[in-house]
């Protein structure tokens, strides 16, 4: 315990102290680079006070750290020389790896903000996030090469490594979604720009700049190349999925780790996702068009059914975590045919989920269709629904094919989570639905409705209810099948009991004399016999 306290001591040092350097790094990088073309419109040149007294600061804080931090890290390797399992402990997993994934992710955020802004009017404050980008990869550079001396051993050690490299690239994932679909959207709203079908963004900025204070001509405002916009937004995403290939690469050994098929997992359904969110928008739609809710026109398209960045999101990510999952599928838990149901688990699950919601929503428009004074949906409405539909369709069809599969000698749990995941959401439907409709239906009757549209609402908690029911029997009746046909199989007949066992201790014994010469072979062969009762041959 001792020497624990004392290691988190010399951890927590070199922490603290490298933290006060990237600061005083950070306000340096800031200060020399408002000198430069990076100073935005509202941005302030530094004077030479300010240059001196940040420099000032930069290099007495480095001085000092590498003065005290210096005498604290070598106090850590001599502690590493008496002891080597302190490399592979809790203390050190948990301090390196918690400085890297601060500094990545102040880094994604830092990059972004200054990326973002190229190609674009400089208003201010890129100077600040290149100067704080700079600062942290010079941090992460710094601990990732401590990190790469040594590697964590089993338990905590290596769950928090797991942890770090496995959220970071979770929210990774996720920026890049974001970053490519802005991008992707701004390129294919520049080329209608270009084909006169929309407005440049240009022509919202005030020719005459923007106004000043009492008695200052206003501001000039810097030219304006929407086409430019897009190279900020591309730079942006090969920058975040930079980031994602680089902690890819750093897990590449960890093969065998649940964190990582639970991280491929959480890649398949982002990508899965995007997938189905860009099929429901295509569908949805072409339905509001072809149904004249809207027009089909460039406006129209790039004000929310934009659906071609998702779908080549969702395509990419979602053949590249599944390609990921198979490849590796050899050195998994499950093995390679466990691993194909999992995926095929993981998509009938999802794709049930928009599948029954479809339902229920078209179960309720039908019903409020023929009900008198219902609530008739209109023309949008249909079209969610059926874009709704028409993007979950396919789960019956891999519901099929996964219990076709389960067979012997396949693994049974895929099936067996698909069947539990079933009957718990169907449950939880039909009883939140019931516990809605009666609360609905028993405030009205008292006089004291919940809002003037009680009734639409309670029809629509009933459908609920109908499909609940209806998702649970269909996962139950499986369910209770394999119970009564595992409790009407025969029982499994008891093996027989081993015979009598050769004296195997004396005969390795014999065995080791005579390879040593102990033993001539005329003396280990009595022996053996003697052991097996066979007495003496000629």
């Amino acid at each position: 315990m001792a020497r624990t306290l004392y290691r988190i001591y010399l951890y927590l040092v070199c922490v603290v102290l490298l933290g006060f350097s990237a600061f005083s790094l950070n306000s340096l990088l800031s200060t020399l680079l408002l000198l430069t073309p990076l100073r935005g419109m509202y941005d302030t040149a530094p004077d030479s006070r300010a240059v001196v007294q940040t420099s000032v600061l930069a290099i007495v804080a480095i001085l000092v750290s590498l003065g005290l931090g210096g005498v604290h890290y070598w106090l850590i390797r001599r502690d590493i020389a008496q002891e080597p399992d302190a490399t592979r402990g809790v203390v050190r997993s948990l301090a390196l790896n918690l400085v890297q994934a601060v500094a990545a992710v102040v880094t994604l955020v830092a990059g972004i903000g200054a990326l973002s802004q190229v190609g674009r009017p400089q208003f201010g404050g890129v100077a600040y996030s290149a100067a704080a980008a700079l600062a942290a990869v010079t941090v992460f550079v710094l601990v990732q090469l401590e990190r790469s001396r040594s590697r964590p051993a089993t338990g905590a050690a290596i769950v928090l490594q797991r942890l770090h490299l496995y959220v970071v690239q979770v929210v990774l994932l996720v920026t890049a979604l974001t970053s490519w679909s802005t991008a992707a959207s701004d390129s294919i709203s520049a080329l209608f720009v270009t084909a006169g079908s929309l407005p440049s963004p240009c022509s919202l900025i005030q020719p005459g700049g923007f106004p000043g204070k009492p008695g200052v001509p206003p501001e000039p405002v810097p030219p304006c190349d929407y086409p430019g916009y897009l190279i900020g937004d591309w730079l942006v995403v090969l920058f975040v999925v930079g980031l994602l290939l680089l902690y890819i690469w750093l897990a590449r050994d960890d093969l065998r780790s649940v964190l990582r098929q639970v991280m491929h997992g959480v890649g398949f359904v982002i990508g899965l996702g995007s997938l189905v969110f860009g099929v429901e928008r295509a569908v949805e739609y072409g339905l509001r068009g072809a149904l004249g809710v809207t027009t089909f026109s460039a406006d129209s398209f790039t004000s929310g059914y934009d659906f071609v960045p998702a779908l080549i999101f969702g395509a990419v990510v979602l053949w590249g975590f599944g390609a990921q999952f198979l490849r590796e599928s050899a050195a998994s838990p499950l093995g390679p045919l466990g691993t194909e149901l999992t995926l095929l688990t993981i998509s009938t699950i999802g794709l049930g989920v928009v599948f029954y919601t479809a339902i229920a929503l078209l179960l309720q428009a039908g019903l409020e269709s023929v009900v008198p004074e219902g609530a008739r949906p209109d023309n949008a409405q249909w079209a969610f629904a059926v874009g709704l539909l028409v993007s979950g369709i396919a789960h019956p069809v891999l519901a099929e094919v996964l219990r076709r599969r389960s067979v012997a000698p396949a693994p049974t749990l895929p099936r067996r989570a698909l069947i539990l995941a079933g009957l718990a959401a169907g449950s939880l439907a039909a009883a939140i639905g019931l516990a809605t409709a009666l609360y609905l239906f028993i405030t009205a009757t008292l006089g004291s409705p919940v809002g003037a549209n009680w009734a639409s609402q309670a029809r629509g908690a009933t459908m609920i209810v109908v499909v609940g029911l209806y998702v649970a029997g269909v996962h139950l009746l499986p369910l209770l099948a394999e119970r009564k046909a595992a409790a009407a199989a025969p029982p499994p007949e008891a093996a027989p009991a081993p015979g009598p066992q050769p004296e195997r201790d004396a005969v390795d014994v014999v065995l080791d004399g005579l390879q040593s010469g102990a033993l001539t072979r005329a003396e280990a062969a009595a022996r053996l016999r003697a052991l097996i009762g066979g007495g003496p041959h000629p």
